[in-house]
């Protein structure tokens, strides 16, 4: 039977560590210390799939609060590598649900495959893409480039149905609130 649990900074930052610096490029890591910060100001969110003692998959959020509006970015998920294709994926998207129920919308950034460097990298990100989109999320038709990556926007909408121009300033206010303002200006940019 698999578990999801909140992890704390430590495990957090051990993941960290030793799996994300794998499992995702360079350029869509943001600095531990960034993670950290946010968990203490009550932003940030770390779960993980467990079967006993084992962790299968992670994920990483940040929170906002603004407008009178929740949203959830979804920073960060995947499964580990040995058990990717197999299903987990869903199960654990679907074990994370009452989170997302924390919110108003949820908004996920998913790799742009037609900016991928190679056809390998455009098709697991196209399956990234059809992943989510088995799992209940809506493409808003907007884009982002953030720190050099661009990523199609999705989102998971508990409340209610969100135009593209909410959902961009939704967007734009979780990149404010989570980077200085420098950061923001030289690393973030959204198109419709």
């Amino acid at each position: 039977m698999y578990e999801c649990k909140r992890l704390d900074m430590r495990q957090a930052e051990y993941i960290y560590n030793t799996r994300m610096t794998n499992d995702f490029p360079k350029n869509e890591l943001k600095p531990f210390a960034s993670i950290e910060r946010a968990a203490n100001a009550g932003h940030y969110a770390c779960f993980g799939m467990f079967d006993g003692n084992d962790m299968l998959a992670y994920s990483y959020f940040y929170k906002l609060d603004a407008n009178g509006t929740s949203a959830l970015l979804l920073d960060y998920f995947a499964v580990e590598k040995e058990h990717r294709h197999s299903g987990l994926g869903t199960v654990f998207f679907g074990l994370l649900l009452p989170y997302f129920k924390t919110a108003d919308v949820t908004v996920i950034e998913s790799e742009n495959p037609e900016y991928a460097e190679t056809k390998t990298a455009a098709e697991a990100q196209k399956n990234r893409l059809a992943f989510y989109a088995k799992n209940g999320c809506t493409d808003t038709g907007l884009t982002s480039r953030v720190f050099g990556a661009e990523y199609k926007i999705l989102t998971i909408a508990e409340s209610r149905k969100y135009a593209a121009d909410e959902i961009s300033t939704l967007y734009r206010g979780i990149y404010r609130s989570m980077l200085s303002p420098k950061y923001y200006t030289d690393n973030f940019f959204t198109v419709h």
